[in-house]
Parts: C-alpha cells; structure tokens; sequence
C-alpha cells in the first residue's frame, strides 16, 4: 500500500517513524510546511518532520502540487487544512491521528485544554478527515489515565507513541474492510481553542489544583503568571506537593528569574492566592 504522509512536529515524528517500519506500507511522499525563518539569525529552517524524512531518506514537498499517486493519506500534526480535492486523491481517503477522545476536544489544543480543564483521562483517536473541522467518522480509540504530575509535552510524547501504535494497528485492518468507520456521536462535543499569551493569566479566585493545571498546561509558552500592581510576576518553576502547588521559582516583569526565597526577600509585599 502506497501512502503519502502530511506533517510538521509533535505527534507527527513516532508516527512516521513507527510507519517506515512496517511491511505492508511504503511511505512514497511526505508533505511538510515550508522552511521558516528561525532564531535570533532568522535562519530557514525545516519542521522537524523534514529533518526526519531526509534521514530516512524519502522524498519531501511542501505543496499538494507534486503527490504522487498513492492508496492512502495520513495527517498528523500538519498545520495546514487539506482541501477536498486533495481527499479526493486518494482511494481511501486520509487518516488522521487526532490527540483526543473525540468529539472531546475538537480543534487545535486538544492536550492543553484536557489539562486545563482537569480531565481525568484521554486518548487517541485515529479518524476520516472531512470538510469539517475533527468532525469525520472513527476508526478507533485508545485511552489513557492523565497524572497529576504531567505535563502537555510530556503527555504529547505519551500520546504520539500511542497513537502511532494504534495507527499501525488499524490501518491493514481498514484498507482490507475488516474495520468500518463510524460516525462521531453528537453528545459530549467540545472544541479547543488557539493558546495565546493571556491565556497564561492565573486569575486570585483560581484554586490550587487550578493553578498548577495551568502551569503544567502551557509550558513552555506562554507560560503562567500572575499581576500585583500592574506589574507581572511568571512562575518559573513548581512542583506538586501535599496536595496543592509550590512554586519554586518567579520571575518578576523585567528581571531574571529567581527563588522564591530570593522573591520573598526581595518583594516582601507581593503575594497572589495563598500560594505565594
């Protein structure tokens, strides 16, 4: 079976790797978003997706002109909306490992906004991708307990395994008919949103648990802080202990960061939400 792959990053690096070991498929293509200019040079640089193709060795494009023909997409992580006709290349359709146990978390930040909302588990879904958005039919699902101690990249890498794992799993199975896609259920939907920057605001009526979501949620960016006096205050550093957030280190608007000992002796007057 011949499958052209579309990605850039995250979850998108196990699942490549974990295809271009498997005998019943050939990876003919990948399609990846053009170089960006990055770091203080703003030097052209290649997702990282790119920089794995081409160690593989397999052929890289960045534009849906040049597809080659092939059996089956599959999308993961690639930051681009894949228009229909494209779909519509392959006898099979596209499939996309989404980090969620969809209709939950629809949209771009599945993993942060399972965080931050507290939820207990979550999972992959490996799905038909269609006009919508995360709308299309399941294949199948896998799930998995969150810990209180982990965070939206290291859950991301969790995730990526499992997903490539379950991809691997249900693709022979669709393509020979044995697995039919099923519609997602109307109950229970919700859609993630784009992270900005003042989502990282930790408001004084948030609880500890709270907190310490946030926290484990956007690092590294944005990143959480709070506002004394109009000046902003970031946490740099915390931990989870006896049953409520310790932050080990802040960094106070224009400085660098330092211990919260350091803090408490040198902004005496500051504190936000009993924590500090």
């Amino acid at each position: 079976m011949k499958i052209v792959f579309f990605g850039s990053d995250g979850l998108a690096l196990p699942a490549l790797k974990k295809m271009t070991q498997q005998s019943w498929c050939e990876i003919v293509s990948v399609v990846t978003q053009p170089d960006r200019p990055a770091g203080r040079h703003q030097t052209l640089t290649p997702t990282p997706i790119k920089k794995l193709a081409l160690t593989l060795p397999l052929p890289v494009f960045d534009n849906f002109a040049e597809l080659p023909p092939a059996d089956l997409g599959v999308v993961v992580y690639y930051g681009v909306k894949i228009p229909q006709a494209v779909i519509a290349h392959f006898a099979f359709g596209i499939i996309n490992i989404h980090p969620s146990l969809l209709p939950r978390w629809r949209g771009p930040s599945p993993i942060k906004s399972a965080i931050l909302r507290g939820d207990k588990t979550t999972g992959v879904s490996i799905m038909l991708i269609d006009a919508g958005l995360d709308t299309g039919p399941l294949l199948a699902q896998d799930s998995t307990i969150i810990t209180n101690e982990e965070s939206a990249i290291e859950l991301e890498a969790r995730l990526g395994e499992l997903g490539a794992e379950l991809l691997c799993q249900t693709l022979p199975k669709y393509c020979s008919g044995k697995i039919i896609a099923q519609p997602q259920t109307r109950t229970g939907v919700t859609v993630s949103k784009f992270i900005s920057k003042k989502d990282g605001e930790l408001l004084a009526t948030y609880t500890p648990q709270e907190i310490w979501n946030h926290y484990r949620a956007l690092q590294p960016w944005p990143g959480v802080y709070f506002i004394h006096n109009h000046k902003r205050y970031k946490i740099t550093a915390a931990h989870w202990q006896n049953d409520t957030i310790q932050v080990d280190s802040i960094q106070p608007e224009g400085k660098k960061s330092i211990s919260l000992s350091e803090f408490k002796r040198g902004y005496p007057t500051v504190s936000f939400a009993h924590i500090i």
